[in-house]
């Protein structure tokens, strides 16, 4: 009875046994093959980062944020390698226009072909495309942090802007007219008296008394009476001459 009892004691322990032995046999493999094929992950990865060229370094949590070399962002996150391919993958998958070159740390500095920037950096291109889109407006996200745009929701309204400052109220010279007497005299009643007055073609300004002007208007009633008593050449003469008198003190013929 008790061989019996040691026989099927025996069993179950041996095929413990070979369990155990299967799970470490894997368990070895394993941890042999792992580190190997890290290695060989890690190799071929550094090598493609090798062949692949680094335009810029950015932000992870804001594409905004743009460096010329690697290190930390404000947050205190690694930058994140931006490279030449990633810019330009657009490219591959059609013919597009290129219209200028720019700067890829300030964009605001444009080239016509392609080459350094002033920091040594390769230059990206501007491609039609981007500016193109119907009544869309594309700013470049590095300017438009430069510039510090910001953005408001479009309402219906007037657009208006309140100044206070100072200034200077002068007459429009273009509306002012200057009145001047070909004839001696004084004046005797004054209509527009004082600077600014506003009057039109036709508003009378003043009243004068001129010795010469009155001495010219009796002299040209007189030549008409007796041109109406004999209308004779001579007569007519001094009747032509009289009234030329008159005009050249700016009296109409309305006025004579």
């Amino acid at each position: 009875m008790k061989l019996f009892t040691n026989k099927y004691l025996i069993m179950p322990l041996l095929f413990t046994v070979i369990i155990l032995f299967i799970i470490l046999s894997l368990n070895l493999r394993t941890a042999i093959s792992t580190p190997g094929e890290k290695q060989l992950t890690t190799k071929t990865d550094t090598e493609d980062s090798e062949k692949r060229k680094i335009i810029y370094w950015r932000a992870p949590m804001n594409p905004l944020e743009i460096y010329d070399e690697p290190g930390k962002s404000n947050m205190g996150m690694d930058l994140v390698p931006v490279y030449e391919d990633d810019v330009s993958e657009d490219s591959s998958k059609g013919e597009r226009k290129i219209i200028y070159w720019k700067a890829p740390m300030d964009p605001t500095k444009i080239y016509e072909n392609p080459g350094k920037s002033k920091t040594g950096m390769d230059l990206i291109p501007a491609y039609e495309d981007e500016f193109m889109g119907g009544v869309d407006i594309k700013i470049d996200p590095v300017v438009e942090q430069n510039m510090g745009t910001k953005t408001e929701i479009v309402q219906k309204g007037l657009l208006k802007h309140s100044i206070k400052t100072y200034g200077n109220i002068t007459i429009d010279e273009t509306r002012t007219r200057v009145v001047s007497q070909k004839y001696g005299g004084w004046i005797e009643k004054l209509y527009a008296n004082y600077t600014g007055y506003r009057v039109k073609k036709g508003d009378p300004l003043y009243e004068i008394y001129s010795p010469a002007l009155l001495a010219s208007q009796e002299e040209y009633l007189s030549a008409y009476k007796n041109f109406q008593k004999q209308k004779t050449e001579f007569n007519r003469d001094i009747l032509d001459s009289a009234r030329l008198r008159l005009s050249y003190f700016d009296i109409a013929d309305t006025e004579i």
